[in-house]
């Protein structure tokens, strides 16, 4: 079984979401028929996808939101517009400070985060949340929201709940936008400090650099290569494990994480719409995600 699946199923037991009994059972059926482990699971009812996706959301150090238990606040709502939200499957549910967390069927899709940060002027924390529950949480606060007019929009600042229906760690040290976490003073040299991982800053620095592929590994910045020679993309930190699970994973349909966590390697292609495509090879190395993004010609 493959280290992420072992992981993954820990966390899942953990949570009381399938029992180790059953995780075997299906793990030899998988061996049997070649079909996934969390298919069979999610087959034969013995896991329900929202735990599956709870489960993940755990794993990668991200908070799960129920949004079936709880509603967004008026002052969240009104900061994403409902087009943005069917398209990209997101639902704002409230501020934390400053900071907008937004329940997401892909938490870790980092253009999606960029066309919330855009759209609303603020910080954006993903949470993720069960696909189906959130395109029916998106549509009846939506409506209600047009039946009630944009009467409560100056809202806009309003704390969670305090029985708001989050899980998982909590965002409160993450850094925010500018690299640092809220309320910490902002370094007086300001361009020293290295920038967070954005996948698509780091294939636009592959196109203008004229580079031919960026390589992703642990323990290294994100990696160029310009005429056979690699060398790291200037301003951007080491890149943890979870790193480069967060922005692979984020690319990924969810068959294509099964494929990859099912025999450790994966070839597929990525395009930035109307700039480059990219073949794309993903891989177990060091019990990590790593990849290397190749331009097409």
């Amino acid at each position: 079984m493959a280290q992420v699946q072992r992981e993954l199923s820990d966390v899942l037991i953990e949570h009381g979401a399938v029992t180790a009994e059953q995780f075997k059972a299906a793990s030899e059926e998988e061996a049997r028929t070649g079909e996934s482990t969390w298919r069979i699971l999610l087959a034969n009812g013995s896991l329900s996808e929202r735990d599956l996706v709870r489960g993940r959301a755990d794993q990668i150090g991200l908070r799960f939101v129920d949004v079936t238990t709880g509603s967004p606040t008026v002052g969240a709502l009104v900061k994403v517009p409902e087009e943005v939200a069917r398209r990209q499957v997101v639902l704002p549910m409230f501020f934390e400070g400053d900071r907008l967390v937004v329940a997401m069927a892909e938490p870790t899709n980092h253009l999606a985060l960029q066309e919330l940060q855009t759209v609303t002027g603020s910080p954006v924390v993903p949470a993720a949340a069960h696909r189906q529950d959130l395109q029916q949480a998106i549509t009846k606060a939506y409506e209600r929201q047009m039946s009630t007019g944009p009467s409560a929009a100056s809202a806009s600042a309003l704390p969670p709940r305090p029985n708001a229906p989050v899980f998982g760690p909590s965002d409160s040290s993450r850094p925010n936008g500018n690299g640092v976490g809220p309320g910490a003073p902002v370094p007086v040299e300001a361009e020293a400090v290295l920038k967070e991982p954005n996948l698509a800053e780091f294939l636009f620095a592959i196109i203008e650099g004229g580079a031919s592929d960026l390589h992703m590994t642990v323990g290294l910045p994100p990696m160029m290569r310009v005429n056979g020679e690699l060398s790291p993309l200037k301003g951007y930190r080491k890149l943890a494990a979870q790193d480069i699970q967060q922005l692979i994973y984020a690319i990924l349909t969810q068959r294509q994480r099964e494929t990859f966590e099912d025999k450790l390697e994966l070839d597929i292609s990525y395009s930035l719409p109307g700039h480059a495509r990219f073949r794309v090879n993903v891989f177990q190395q060091r019990e990590a995600v790593g990849s290397v993004m190749r331009m097409i010609p």
